[in-house]
């Protein structure tokens, strides 16, 4: 072939210009596919971007312990402000507020005798203290607690062991007369080693009662409740309703408050004390909350 016009020769520049190009490119991406990747893959989202709060956050409302209720239990209802009631009144005793609390000082009806300094409240507790010759108790009954028909309590309390004291949790009338208004005691602990817990209800002029046993480990914190309403009264321990009623003549009709006191036996329902008591013995309250039905 004869030499080429310059036409041809520049076919011939660009057809070695783009055959330069496409070996450069083909190079490259030789290169892309045989180096290592930084990346382990794709990233599955299906558990959400990283929490930046604890697994588990602590709660801001109180711990409720295990039940160590043994019989007569169910789990129907349990207490802890339901949707529609409405909190009317909390205490968790940074302080004793007197404006709530009402602390007893006199006699308590023999064998007893309630004094107020054995009542006082420190590091988020009230501590009610028996000791030799006097007793403790209070009621949420003070100038600014006001009046109460129906409604839901719950209490969040342990008992130091001690023959001869035991501590009720308690509805009593404000009228002071449990025959015509009737009484409910949440929990008793009439036996020293804090093994056993009694609920009664009294209700009539004949002072009728329904008793109910949980027996358990009282010297631990428990959560004690009632939810009081005009079709019937139910008792809960560590939310586990243990008591249900619903003759009408055993409900209360009239305003009651919550009280709470540590007694002194009488050697009848409770053993007097004797050389195995110890020095004091003291009822602890960790928190305490009222509602009222919506």
């Amino acid at each position: 072939m004869g030499p080429r016009g310059p036409a041809a020769r520049r076919v011939g520049t660009i057809a070695l210009v783009v055959a330069g190009i496409a070996a450069l490119v083909t190079a490259v991406m030789i290169t892309m596919w045989s180096e290592p990747s930084t990346d382990a893959g794709p990233r599955s989202t299906s558990n959400g971007p990283p929490s930046t709060a604890p697994s588990t956050a602590p709660s801001t409302a109180p711990s409720t312990a295990p039940s160590t209720a043994s019989s007569g239990s169910d789990t129907v209802g349990s207490p802890g402000g339901p949707p529609g009631d409405l909190l009317t009144g909390t205490d968790d005793f940074v302080v004793l507020d007197p404006g709530r609390w009402q602390v007893f000082h006199g006699s308590g009806g023999p064998p007893g005798f309630y004094n107020r300094a054995n009542v006082v409240a420190s590091d988020g507790e009230a501590h009610l203290t028996a000791r030799v010759g006097s007793t403790a108790g209070m009621c949420w009954c003070g100038p600014q607690a006001g009046r109460q028909i129906y409604g839901r309590w719950e209490i969040r309390a342990r008992m130091d062991v001690g023959k001869g004291y035991g501590p009720t949790l308690l509805l009593w009338p404000d009228s002071g007369n449990q025959a015509v208004g009737g009484r409910v005691d949440i929990m008793t602990l009439p036996t020293g080693d804090r093994r056993q817990m009694v609920s009664t209800v009294v209700y009539g002029s004949a002072l009728r009662t329904a008793e109910h046993t949980e027996t358990g480990n009282f010297t631990r914190w428990h959560t004690y409740a009632v939810d009081w309403q005009p079709g019937h009264l139910d008792l809960y321990l560590d939310g586990v309703r243990i008591q249900h009623l619903t003759d009408p003549a055993a409900i209360p009709r009239t305003p009651m408050h919550l009280a709470v006191q540590v007694d002194m036996g009488d050697g009848a329902r409770m053993p007097k004390p004797d050389a195995t008591t110890p020095a004091t013995v003291a009822l602890h309250l960790d928190w305490v909350r009222s509602y009222r039905g919506g």
